[in-house]
């Protein structure tokens, strides 16, 4: 099958069964398809690399959840650290301490088994 990459920010109602589009006020991330998500605090989604137009990806970024209905935007994280290589079709577990593994993935010709550290509470937001 082929790999369709889009963009789109949709929301599903559990009540209703019904998708709907969020309301994104800014320009959401590229095109991707095969990137890893997690919720975060109950309130954010994070999303990490995955498979663009131009290759594997390597960028993080997170949408406040509780404004989709009301006008929410897509941000751009930029850390310090040495961050993982551009990948996709990794995994990823948001740990109780706030932490988040990635592990594996396939991209830039490698097949993934090291895996990546991100603190998303600390004050310096280091990847390790």
């Amino acid at each position: 099958g082929a790999n369709i990459k889009v963009n789109d920010t949709m929301v599903l109602d559990m009540d209703t069964g019904a998708f709907s589009y969020a309301v994104v006020t800014n320009t959401a991330p590229s095109n991707r398809t095969q990137h890893t998500s997690y919720k975060f605090n109950d309130k954010y989604m994070f999303i990490f690399g995955g498979l663009g137009d131009n290759g594997a990806l390597n960028d993080l970024w997170y949408i406040d959840m509780s404004r989709v209905t009301t006008g929410t935007q897509w941000i751009r994280l930029s850390l310090s650290g040495r961050y993982p290589t551009p990948r996709y079709s990794m995994n990823s577990v948001v740990l109780p301490s706030n932490e988040i593994w990635f592990f594996g993935g396939t991209g830039s010709g490698i097949y993934g088994q090291d895996q990546k550290l991100l603190n998303l509470e600390s004050e310096t937001d280091l990847w390790d």
